[in-house]
């Protein structure tokens, strides 16, 4: 495993590439989804299709950028008071608790459908009970397939973990923040999704560094892996590390938790 220098390293090496405009960065949302039941845990990652502009061929965590729906879900929970604290810490443009959340929702809809999982909870009958939420409603076709389902996004599940911003010069920018989750949260068929992964794996934090994936992939999985618990939960007060490139180098910071 790499120590942060190591990692800051990675990534300035595979920054250097700078062939492209300079574009102002979008915000993505990825799921970091970990599997305990066979033992150590495990990680998901899919390899994007090679005809894909953005890393094309390589391994990475389910996700994509967020879609103006991801704001405009109604009927949805509120983020945790801490997930949404450190979700808000230098965010560009125009912080909101609104935006934190669409950022959390991306994750699960893009997730959704690159996989087939759902991280969702069942909505209410029309008669009510406890054990339902009231249903979601959205106008936009990027929700519908998963809404078709009877269930609503469950964010309250998910830990915010890691953000990173893509470099100048690529051919797509992204300011992502990445969230965790215990895979025995989620439902569905894995390998259900809409094709923009050709396969899909889970590796543990060891055998990361055989696997072709993006250099922000495994730097994540590093990151993550020092602090893991057998359990697949990261400690309390785990201080999210913050990858922003300044001055022609990528800067390590971090954003405590609250």
């Amino acid at each position: 495993m790499s120590e942060p220098t190591d990692r800051l390293d990675r990534l300035n090496q595979a920054a250097r590439d700078r062939s492209h405009a300079n574009l102002r960065p979008r915000d993505a949302a990825s799921l970091v989804i970990v599997d305990t039941a066979s033992g150590g845990p495990k990680i998901l990652l899919g390899r994007r299709h090679p005809s894909q502009v953005f890393v094309p061929g390589k391994f990475v965590f389910p996700g994509g950028r967020v879609d103006p729906a991801d704001s405009r879900l109604t009927a949805c929970d509120a983020l945790p008071e801490a997930e949404c604290a450190r979700l808000l810490h230098d965010m560009k443009g125009r912080p909101s608790r609104l935006r934190a959340r669409a950022l959390a929702l991306a994750a699960i809809r893009e997730t959704f459908e690159e996989t087939g999982l759902m991280l969702a909870r069942p909505v209410a009958n029309r008669g009510g009970g406890s054990q339902g939420a009231a249903r979601p409603r959205s106008r936009s076709p990027a929700w519908a397939p998963f809404l078709a389902r009877g269930v609503i996004p469950d964010v309250t599940a998910l830990r915010f973990v890691l953000r990173a911003i893509t470099p100048p010069g690529r051919p797509r920018r992204y300011d992502t923040r990445f969230f965790l989750v215990s895979a025995d949260r989620l439902t569905g068929a894995l390998g259900e999704g809409d094709g923009e992964f050709t396969e899909l794996i889970w590796v543990s934090p060891q055998e990361a560094a055989s696997v072709d994936m993006h250099p922000m992939t495994r730097t994540v999985i590093e990151d993550i892996a020092e602090h893991l618990g057998p359990d697949g939960c990261l400690p309390e007060r785990f201080a999210a590390p913050y990858y922003v490139y300044r001055n022609g180098r990528f800067e390590r910071r971090l954003i405590p938790a609250p």
